[in-house]
């Protein structure tokens, strides 16, 4: 959905791609901090004036051909901005899978990130108190604590959820059916972020309506193993956000459009049109190479007058 609208196509994908040490992981974190407004008197010139972007980092580098897709979804919900209403209908989704990808005692210990755990305590506690749930989180937060408040948010929100996330009682059934796993589904993960993308087409002030932008880095890490199962889930994630800006950066092409590539769920040039070689559209792949002679001399020459 782009909107309330079903597409046939992605442009969302901004590639560069290129040998070691050409600089593609710091171009990627050089771009991270020109939108964030971090670079000062920089020859880059000042960021673009959007008060509502926001960015997200998915570094691949510690990969071994899988991705953590929890972490991924949380490094998300860490971003967002509050909203009008709130993202109940989000974090309901959010909730139902993480309690089912890593059930446990108390899933804020499943959490490797302090920031990751105070978004779930944050995301639990309002909506337990946006449907009146008596439910404390001191002693921490149970898969069944879960599964308790979102059945209580489905009764609450019953007509509203019906009518404009149809399939959200489905996604929540499908993860509280899932049983325990290493890997968690990235179908279920991408049901999540469709959640999140219907909602933030449904903010109705473009000045308020986030404006997400995902960097990934190190995605040739994913294209080392045969199986290809790590990079199967991200091509998930990413099709479920198309109203989103996706910034990979790695050693190879981006090859979804390779219609050859059927394990994809979204695979070939009718899926992916910008990613095809000779695209000339951005978003679209730039292929990174050595600096000529010309442009390393006004690399010194900057780097002088710096100084």
């Amino acid at each position: 959905l782009r909107g309330d609208e079903d597409i046939d196509a992605f442009h969302h994908v901004l590639s560069f791609y290129g040998g070691s040490g050409v600089g593609k992981s710091s171009l990627s974190s050089r771009l991270q901090a020109w939108l964030e407004g971090d670079l000062v008197n920089d020859h880059w010139g000042q960021p673009p004036s959007v008060s509502n972007a926001h960015c997200v980092r998915w570094d691949l580098n510690p990969s071994q051909g899988e991705i953590d897709v929890v972490s991924m979804l949380m490094s998300l919900r860490a971003v967002l901005p509050p909203i009008p209403g709130g993202w109940k209908f989000l974090d309901m989704a959010l909730l139902s899978f993480i309690q089912s990808a890593r059930p446990g005692e108390d899933l804020r210990l499943k959490m490797s990130n302090d920031k990751h755990r105070e978004t779930l305590s944050d995301a639990f506690e309002a909506l337990a108190g946006d449907v009146g749930g008596l439910l404390d989180v001191t002693t921490g937060i149970a898969s069944q604590s879960v599964k308790l408040l979102v059945g209580l948010a489905r009764r609450k929100y019953a007509d509203l959820q019906l009518r404009r996330y149809p399939r959200l009682a489905q996604l929540i059934d499908a993860c509280n059916a899932q049983g325990a796993s290493a890997t968690p589904s990235p179908e279920l993960a991408a049901g999540v972020l469709k959640v999140a993308n219907q909602q933030i087409s449904q903010v109705t002030d473009p000045s308020r309506r986030p404006l997400l932008v995902i960097f990934i880095d190190h995605f040739e890490k994913l294209q080392r193993d045969d199986r290809r199962n790590g990079e199967v889930a991200l091509n998930h994630l990413v099709a479920a956000l198309p109203q989103s800006l996706f910034v990979i950066t790695g050693r190879n092409r981006v090859d979804w459009d390779n219609p050859a590539r059927v394990a994809l769920r979204y695979s070939g040039p009718r899926w992916w049109p910008q990613l095809v070689v000779g695209a000339d559209a951005n978003p679209r792949q730039h292929r990174l190479g050595m600096l000529s002679e010309h442009d390393t001399r006004q690399v010194f020459q900057r780097r002088a007058a710096r100084q």
